[in-house]
């Protein structure tokens, strides 16, 4: 019986690859209805996405420690306010 050596660097090679393929299933398309506001309401913490006919969905979001008010500098834990174009 004649034995083939892998090499440890193809077969880690190997793993990752397996392990990203993996991975892609996790990324999932989109095929409703337009979604043509997004709004967050801070103080509810909530998120709402609005489309051609009202609400199509609403989720839950968690926030910095301190949401309310403008954002000061970086790290001060609030969420920025404002129009944003996505």
């Amino acid at each position: 019986m004649m034995l083939v050596r892998i090499p440890r660097r193809l077969f880690l090679l190997g793993g990752v690859g397996a392990f990203l393929a993996g991975c892609a299933s996790k990324f999932r398309s989109y095929n409703g209805p337009d979604v043509t506001r997004v709004r967050l309401y801070k103080s509810q913490r909530l998120l709402v996405l609005d489309g051609a006919e009202g609400v199509l969905r609403t989720y839950p979001v968690g926030l910095g420690f301190a949401p309310e008010g403008h954002k000061q500098f970086e790290g001060d834990g609030r969420t920025p306010e404002g129009a944003y174009t996505i």
